[in-house]
């Protein structure tokens, strides 16, 4: 119940965002509106403690950060696709698609501090690996045993010159 707010507004901000776009072109609100998510992003990150209420700091700061995203996902995705050839958009669109989605998988592995596992994330928009927490250690484990062999074959038995 209280993300729902961020997603309406969200849709609000990329209705205004749609309509300026044709005004504005997409450079200008391509810089107007990261700000503003950044702005939401740094009221959390400045004033958020433990006590927080949600209505007076965490609401207005996902509100900000909602407007922000809004008013930026359809002037990236039009200035995305605006230099290609309408043959191509598709193309162009999918690529555009793709990227987010493999951005996100990295960023959300990387937000939780673990090495970069791209079966433990979406990729593209309909491919799910279930990807338990007991692969992840098994390949973790794995990942260590080939770093520490590849160490001790670089590493020189004796110095000479």
């Amino acid at each position: 119940m209280t993300t729902s707010p961020d997603h309406d507004i969200t849709i609000i901000g990329a209705g205004f965002s749609a309509t300026m776009i044709s005004r504005l072109g997409p450079r200008i609100l391509l810089t107007v509106g990261p700000f503003i998510a950044g702005t939401g992003m740094l009221l959390l990150g400045l004033f958020l403690e433990p006590d927080s209420r949600y209505v007076g700091l965490i609401l207005p700061a996902q509100l900000i950060m909602a407007i922000g995203m809004g008013v930026t996902f359809p002037a990236l995705v039009s200035g995305a696709v605006s230099g290609v050839p309408q043959e191509n958009s598709g193309i162009a669109s999918a690529l555009l698609n793709a990227a987010q989605q493999v951005g996100g998988a990295v960023g959300s592995e990387e937000a939780v501090g673990r090495p970069i596992l791209i079966p433990n994330a979406m990729l593209f928009s309909n491919v799910v690996i279930n990807y338990t927490a007991r692969q992840d250690a098994a390949f973790l484990q794995q990942f260590i045993q080939a770093r520490r062999a590849r160490r001790r074959r670089r590493a020189p038995t004796s110095w000479s010159i």
